[in-house]
C-alpha cells in the first residue's frame, strides 16, 4: 500500500508533462503555420496580440487559478466545487474586462493590427477561461481531463487553420481559426469541470476570500509576464512589425526548452516544500536545477548555428530571414529564464514570497534597460545583445535573493516559527 502515493505521483507527473508538452508543442505549430502563410507584418501582428493574450492569461491566472491551487487542492468535493464555481465566474469577468479594452485599442490601430485586435477581445473571454480550466482539473485530481482538453484545441486547430489559410491567408483569418479552437476547448471544459458557473455577486466574494493571496500572485505574474510584452514593445518600436515577427520566430525555437522548464516548475515547488525544514538542502537542489538547464539553452543555441538558412525558410517562411541573425543571441533570454526557474522554485518551497517579488521587479526592469539600450543602438540584433550582457546580472541578482531567503529561513526555524507563505 505504501507505494500506492509514489506512483501516483509518478502517473500524476507523466500526464502533467504531457500535457504541458502538448500545450506547448500546439503554440510553436501555430506560429509555424502561422509564419508559413501569412507575410512578416502580418506575423508581427498575430505576435503582438498573442502576447497580449499572454498577458491576459498570467493576470486571470494570479487572481483565479493560483489561488485555488494553493487553498482548495484537497478539500471536501462540495467546497472545491463552490470555490471553481466561483473562480470560473471571475475568470470571465477579468477576460471580458481585457477584451473591452483590447476592442478600444483596435479602433485606434492600423490594418492588420485592427482586425487582430478585434478577434482577440471577442475571444479573451473564452481563451483565459481554458487556461483556468487547466487549473481547475488537476486541484480536481484529473491531469488526464486537463491533457484532453489541450489536445481538443491543438488537434482542432491544425483543420481550422488550414480551412482559414485556403479560403483568404490572411492575419485575421489565420487568428480567427486558432482563436476559435481555443474557445470550443474552453466550452468544453466547462462541461469537464461539472460545476457550472456562478452568479456575478461570486466575483465578489471569490476575491474577498482569497484577499491574502491574489494580490501577490497577480504582481508576480504581472512583472514576469509585462517583461515579455516590455520586449515585444521595443522591438516594434525600434524595428518594426518585420522584426518582430523574428523575434517570436526567434524566441519559438527555444519553446521545447520553456516546455520543460515549465514542466519542472510544476512538480518542483510541491517536492521541495516537503524539505523546506532543511533550507539549504532546499537551495542546493534549486541551484541544482538552475545549473542543469542554463547549460541546455546555451547548447541549442550553438546548434541553430549549424541550421541552413534553406532549412529554416522552410520552417518558419520569410519570417526567418529576420529571426536568423537573432536566434543564437536570444539563448540568452532562454537561459535566463531556465536559471530563474530553479532558484523560483527555491524561493516558492521556502515560502520567500518577498525575495520572489523583488527578484522579478530587479531583473524585469534590468532586462527593459538593456533591451532599450541595446535596440535603441542596433535594433533588433542590439536588443538581444544587451539582453547577452545582462544575462550574468540577472544571475547574481537570484543567486543573492535566493542565499537571502536560505537565511533567513533558517532564523526562523531556529527561533520556531512557521514558514507559512506570506
Amino acid at each position: 500500500m505504501s507505494a500506492n502515493p509514489p506512483a501516483r505521483a509518478r502517473t500524476t507527473l507523466s500526464w502533467g508533462l504531457l500535457d504541458q508538452f502538448v500545450a506547448s508543442g500546439a503554440t510553436f505549430v501555430f506560429i509555424v503555420i502561422a509564419a508559413t502563410s501569412v507575410s512578416a507584418p502580418e506575423l508581427g501582428a498575430i505576435a503582438f496580440v498573442f502576447e497580449l493574450y499572454l498577458l491576459s492569461v498570467f493576470v486571470a491566472r494570479g487572481v483565479t487559478g493560483d489561488p485555488l491551487t494553493s487553498r482548495f487542492s484537497g478539500v471536501d468535493d462540495a467546497s472545491l466545487r463552490s470555490a471553481v464555481r466561483s473562480s470560473a465566474t471571475t475568470v470571465l469577468f477579468i477576460g471580458t474586462g481585457i477584451g473591452l479594452l483590447l476592442g478600444v485599442a483596435a479602433a485606434f490601430a492600423d490594418s492588420p493590427m485592427r482586425g487582430v485586435l478585434l478577434v482577440g477581445a471577442l475571444a479573451l473571454p473564452l481563451l483565459t477561461l481554458q487556461d483556468f480550466v487547466r487549473a481547475a482539473l488537476i486541484v480536481q485530481g484529473r491531469v488526464r481531463s486537463t491533457f484532453l482538453n489541450d489536445t481538443v484545441w491543438a488537434v482542432g486547430q491544425v483543420p481550422a487553420m488550414g480551412v482559414a489559410i485556403a479560403i483568404n491567408p490572411t492575419a485575421v483569418t489565420v487568428f480567427s481559426a486558432w482563436a476559435a479552437t481555443g474557445c470550443v476547448a474552453a466550452l468544453f471544459g466547462l462541461v469537464q469541470l461539472r460545476c457550472g458557473l456562478g452568479r456575478p455577486r461570486a466575483v465578489r466574494e471569490w476575491l474577498r476570500e482569497t484577499k491574502e493571496l491574489w494580490p501577490y500572485y497577480l504582481a508576480d505574474n504581472m512583472v514576469f509576464q509585462l517583461t515579455s510584452l516590455l520586449l515585444v514593445v521595443v522591438v516594434s518600436a525600434t524595428a518594426g512589425l518585420a522584426a518582430m515577427a523574428g523575434f517570436r520566430v526567434a524566441m519559438t525555437v527555444y519553446a521545447p526548452l520553456s516546455l520543460v522548464g515549465r514542466g519542472l516548475i510544476t512538480v518542483s515547488v510541491a517536492m521541495l516544500a516537503r524539505i523546506r525544514d532543511n533550507p539549504v538542502e532546499v537551495r542546493r537542489r534549486a541551484m541544482l536545477i538552475s545549473t542543469v538547464l542554463t547549460p541546455l539553452a546555451i547548447g541549442w543555441g550553438l546548434l541553430t548555428l549549424l541550421v541552413p538558412t534553406a532549412a529554416g525558410k522552410k520552417l518558419f517562411g520569410e519570417s526567418w530571414l529576420e529571426a536568423e541573425p537573432v536566434v543564437f543571441l536570444a539563448c540568452f533570454v532562454c537561459a535566463s529564464g531556465l536559471f530563474a526557474t530553479g532558484v523560483v522554485v527555491g524561493l516558492r518551497a521556502l515560502s520567500a514570497g518577498r525575495e520572489t517579488l523583488v527578484g522579478r521587479l530587479t531583473v524585469s526592469i534590468g532586462a527593459a534597460v538593456a533591451a532599450a539600450v541595446g535596440g535603441a543602438l542596433g535594433e533588433e540584433q542590439g536588443l538581444f545583445l544587451g539582453l547577452a550582457i545582462f544575462f550574468p546580472v540577472q544571475v547574481v541578482v537570484w543567486w543573492v535573493l535566493l542565499k537571502h531567503a536560505t537565511r533567513t529561513a533558517e532564523q526562523k526555524i531556529a527561533s520556531g516559527a512557521s514558514l507559512d507563505v506570506e
